[in-house]
């Protein structure tokens, strides 16, 4: 009887034991919820306010709208914004059948121009501080929309323009489409006359370039601009890429023809730049 009174004894203090064991759990376990629960909140605090700081970054950014009627330039420009100015907040509207039409066409159709001021319209919705026009072959729109706009319109070729005529004479114009030839000679020509300028200027349009570009034969397009900018150097002092697209020929050009290359995407980014650095300096004057 006592062996089995004390086994009961044993038996009901174990129980006792397991009952206070499995407590204390409960009441860890609980404690661990409750910590899991602060930290949930504290994660849920934290995530808040990293939203509203973005939302405040963003709204203190400077925005630039970049408007391509091709896709070709869209990376290459990416680049140039990142270096010259990685903190502003960069959009870019990309239509890719405008070209074509500038191109059948062979001058810049109503269609193109309606498209193009929407774009711009829509760009000062979006809140751009500088509208970034990065097409050659339609910045007429751009310099007869620029005064109807509160935001500035900038032409990618402006700078280029204006740089080529202040510091050389003769000017070789390269270009693989004559309605981007053209624009390009009018906007030098318009910058000689406004800075009291005389230039001369060479038509190098490389025949046939284009077209094998967009045949899918990059080394023939690459072989027949080299041929006419070898040709154009022999009565240019300084050869002018009218396409931002060629920009990744420059070096070559420089190299074979021995003459300095001016391509506009750079330029055109600082030109952007000049613009945004001007009206920060205006908002803290202010």
């Amino acid at each position: 009887m006592q062996v089995q009174v004390q086994v009961q004894v044993q038996a009901q203090v174990q129980e006792q034991e397991q009952e206070q064991e499995q407590e204390q759990e409960q009441v860890q376990v609980q404690v661990q919820e409750q910590g899991q629960e602060q930290e949930q909140v504290q994660v849920q605090v934290k995530s808040a306010s990293q939203v509203g700081a973005l939302r405040r970054n963003l709204k203190s950014m400077q925005t630039v709208v970049a408007i391509y009627t091709g896709q070709g330039l869209a990376d290459p420009l990416k680049k140039v914004f990142q270096e010259l100015l990685p903190d502003i907040r960069l959009v870019n509207i990309i239509d890719d059948s405008l070209i074509g039409d500038v191109v059948r066409a062979g001058h810049i159709p109503e269609v193109v121009t309606r498209h193009l001021v929407q774009y711009y319209r829509h760009a000062e919705e979006i809140g751009a501080d500088v509208i970034l026009n990065t097409c050659s072959s339609v910045g007429d729109v751009a310099d007869e929309a620029g005064g109807t706009f509160g935001t500035p319109i900038v032409r990618i070729d402006e700078w280029m323009a204006a740089k080529a005529v202040a510091s050389y004479a003769r000017i070789g114009v390269l270009a693989t489409l004559p309605s981007t030839l053209e624009p390009t000679l009018r906007l030098i020509g318009r910058k000689a006359d406004e800075a009291g300028r005389q230039v001369q200027l060479v038509n190098g349009l490389a025949e046939g370039a284009f077209d094998a570009l967009i045949s899918g034969k990059p080394e023939e397009h690459d072989r027949l601009l080299l041929e006419t900018a070898m040709r154009v150097a022999k009565e240019a002092d300084v050869l002018v890429l009218a396409q931002g697209s060629m920009v990744r020929m420059e070096k070559a050009l420089e190299e074979a023809t021995g003459k300095p290359v001016l391509s506009s995407p750079r330029s055109g980014v600082e030109h952007v730049k000049a613009i945004l650095e001007a009206a920060k300096e205006d908002k803290s004057g202010s």
